[in-house]
């Protein structure tokens, strides 16, 4: 017998996006710190496709437990900002400047936080608990466990539709986001072992 949940949905073959896994990180001065992520989903392969449906699915099950039945889901539904619907359009995401947000192009994303730390894995399920661990970073591709939840609540800033963070798994590496890590041998000379050769 199956213990899996209709309100949470496995993302697969993902890449990870603007990832506070091991730190809590506030998006601004008035918000409370939560652990969280964004998954880049590419609509034009099998393993997006897949993961957008089960998105979907999810996102039905949440929207009518919310607002009690299909009709009033749906109607709802269409009428929430961007931010507030759980699945968006990546050509929308712009930074500050208002410029596109780099690798974003094409894609279609979610994001999901939680107060809680998430659990992070390797591929074979080990455990990946270090803040200084290099195996898992911001352009590298994951699977992602995710629950969704919605709400109609007022001091929650009314109607929405959300996913809460809880397991991400290192599937493969990808091109990092941003400045990658710099190459020592760029920059410094092998100076040898022995002390004394730099005492000229």
């Amino acid at each position: 017998m199956s213990n899996k949940r209709p309100d949470v949905v496995t993302l697969k073959n993902v890449r990870l996006s603007y990832p506070h896994l091991f730190e809590a990180h506030a998006s601004n001065e008035d918000a409370s710190p939560k652990f969280g992520a964004s998954f880049l989903i590419d609509p034009t392969t099998t393993d997006g496709q897949a993961n957008i449906a089960r998105i979907e699915e999810a996102l039905d099950y949440a929207a009518i437990k919310t607002w009690k039945t299909k009709d009033k889901a749906d109607k709802i539904r269409k009428t929430l900002l961007p931010a507030r619907t759980g699945l968006r359009d990546g050509d929308a995401q712009v930074n500050s400047d208002g410029d596109q947000v780099a690798g974003y192009e094409g894609m279609m994303f979610v994001s999901a936080s939680n107060r809680k730390r998430p659990k992070v894995l390797r591929r074979d399920k080990s455990v990946i608990d270090s803040t200084d661990s290099a195996e898992i970073y911001g352009g590298c591709y994951v699977n992602a466990v995710l629950s969704v939840w919605g709400t109609d609540q007022k001091k929650l800033g009314g109607n929405g539709l959300f996913f809460t963070l809880e397991i991400v798994q290192f599937v493969k590496d990808g091109e990092p986001f941003g400045a990658g890590p710099l190459n020592e041998d760029d920059y410094l000379d092998d100076l040898g072992d022995d002390e004394d050769d730099l005492l000229d």
